[in-house]
């Protein structure tokens, strides 16, 4: 197909575009424009120009504009703007609404079949490209670029579904972005705790980490229930549902004890035997157990749980010597509904954890978490959750 220019055929297709630059002087609010003839006939033509409108006090580039005109012949009165047919569109206040067209129209013979597009914005492509394979190679701009599409996701539903549709794509990937997603998160939050189980900190500090910490206690569990007062007279520290039946369990939060040993020697038996605090928190346990069960029916009937298998698991104290270890063992396989856990065993299931994790995306193990210097005094004792 030939393009005509003027009185001249050329032998390839082409358009002409009209580029003027104006004196500021004489034109104080329009810096130039650019002009392309769209069609011609022989009572009415349409016209596309791109105006450049600057600053009159500055000088320097306000914005752009694009007008589609249609010019009109009449027999009295001559050529015409028809303005039924005038349509302007600009690229000021970040409504660009100018490239928004122009990556429309350069797209369009891609878009094939029913459904929805994403369009990238063709202004720059090449350095946009560069820039995100530059993200994507330097740590520094990786983190930027996932952290924004991470907020994109979130806050998008149509990203959360293609997300979804991704993963059940690819099972093997989708693992090992969401073991990538939480190993950051959970390290951070064992370091945490690590250095927490060597402080003497009030109950409630540790009661609120782990709280937010759950994962802490494995996979056996699905959820947290923020229910705290399920029968009079009782307040527990948190119960979690058991993920196979969705039975209830209580967790029962001490402290580490500040490394005191659970069992003292009774040396005239040559014997270990629980200390005090153990005692009564195995007695609390055992309480919390025969109040929900006594009241199951009302429970399940009013708060939906159930409650008549429950059972009970308290964290406390530090694992010390291997004969205190073993009596812990002796004492767990004697409790009934009742179980004895220290923070060094709990450590042990979350770095078990984070291994399983590495296990499903093996880059993992080349990552390291900056420890942090963990400061806690009186004004964040218990509130140590707001700082995972």
């Amino acid at each position: 197909m030939n393009t005509k220019l003027g009185n001249y055929d050329l032998p390839f297709e082409a358009i002409l575009v009209k580029v003027r630059d104006l004196d500021k002087a004489r034109n104080p609010d329009i810096a130039g424009y650019k002009t392309l003839k769209l069609f011609e006939g022989q009572k009415a033509y349409r016209v596309a120009t791109y105006w450049t409108i600057r600053d009159r006090h500055s000088g320097e580039i306000h914005h752009h504009s694009l007008t589609l005109r249609t010019f009109r012949r009449y027999k009295s009165r001559g050529w015409e703007v028809d303005d039924q047919y005038k349509i302007t569109l600009s690229d000021k206040d970040d409504a660009d609404e100018i490239q928004k067209l122009l990556d429309f129209l350069v797209s369009i013979p891609h878009l094939t079949g029913d459904g929805e597009y994403i369009i990238v914005n063709s202004e720059n492509m090449d350095d946009r490209l560069s820039d995100i394979l530059k993200a994507v190679t330097f740590s520094e701009r990786s983190i930027d670029l996932l952290s924004q599409i991470l907020t994109w996701v979130q806050s998008d539903a149509r990203a959360n579904m293609g997300l979804i549709q991704l993963a059940s794509a690819d099972v093997h990937r989708s693992k090992a972005l969401v073991a990538a997603l939480n190993y950051g998160r959970y390290a951070k939050a064992l370091a945490q705790f690590k250095h927490m189980i060597n402080q003497d900190l009030p109950e409630r500090s540790y009661q609120d980490f782990l709280e937010e910490n759950y994962w802490m206690f494995g996979s056996e569990y699905s959820e947290l229930i923020d229910k705290r007062s399920l029968a009079l007279g009782i307040q527990l520290d948190f119960p979690l549902r058991r993920t196979v039946d969705g039975y209830l369990d209580i967790i029962e939060i001490k402290t580490p004890l500040n490394g005191k040993s659970l069992f003292s020697l009774d040396k005239s038996h040559d014997n270990l035997c629980e200390i005090t605090e153990v005692t009564k928190a195995i007695s609390q346990a055992r309480k919390y157990i025969d109040t929900l069960t006594a009241e199951q029916f009302r429970i399940e009937l009013r708060e939906k749980l159930k409650v008549d298998k429950v059972r009970a698991r308290v964290v406390i104290g530090r694992d010390t010597t291997k004969e205190q270890v073993n009596a812990l063992r002796r004492l767990n396989a004697d409790l009934r509904s009742t179980e004895i856990i220290t923070y060094d065993q709990l450590t042990l299931i979350a770095e078990r954890i984070l291994k399983i994790m590495v296990a499903e995306n093996p880059l993992l193990s080349e990552v390291e978490i900056e420890e942090e210097n963990f400061v806690i005094d009186d004004e964040i004792v218990g509130s140590v959750k707001k700082l995972v």
